[in-house]
């Protein structure tokens, strides 16, 4: 699939963060790495369907271009992403400050389509996507 990236998630870098304090956390730390992951599987463990379906849902709000070398760009903050096999979106929660009308959007479309969303801090490296 164009664009998407193989992301494996370790434990050893990624811890769960409430989302009761994400607000809190972007407001008070200096750019941190807080990343939403929406699995392409949904609350029963199917797996969901188009297999591109993430690719169209951030071209749908707007956070593609296309590149001098005519292929598709994603913003800075978010990416579509093959996670164990399944198509999924990988988001800073810094997107909702940024875009929020975007990031409302893609986690509408994720909670109404009952996919699976987990939030996780990078201890990584501040700033980052993955």
């Amino acid at each position: 699939m164009i664009g998407m990236v193989n992301q494996n998630l370790d434990d050893h870098d990624l811890s769960i963060v409430s989302s009761n304090i994400l607000d809190h956390i972007m407001l008070n730390v200096q750019r941190p790495s807080i990343i939403i992951v929406i699995y392409g599987v949904t609350d029963d463990g199917s797996k969901f369907r188009p297999s591109s379906w993430a690719e169209m849902l951030i071209e749908g709000v707007g956070l593609t271009r296309f590149g001098e070398d005519h292929r598709i760009r994603y913003a800075e903050h978010i990416k579509p992403a093959l996670i164990n096999g399944n198509t999924g979106i990988i988001m800073n929660y810094i997107l909702k400050y940024e875009k929020p009308v975007a990031f409302s959007e893609i986690l509408r479309f994720a909670k109404d389509n009952k996919l699976l969303i987990r939030n996780y801090f990078d201890r990584r490296s501040p700033g980052s996507l993955v």
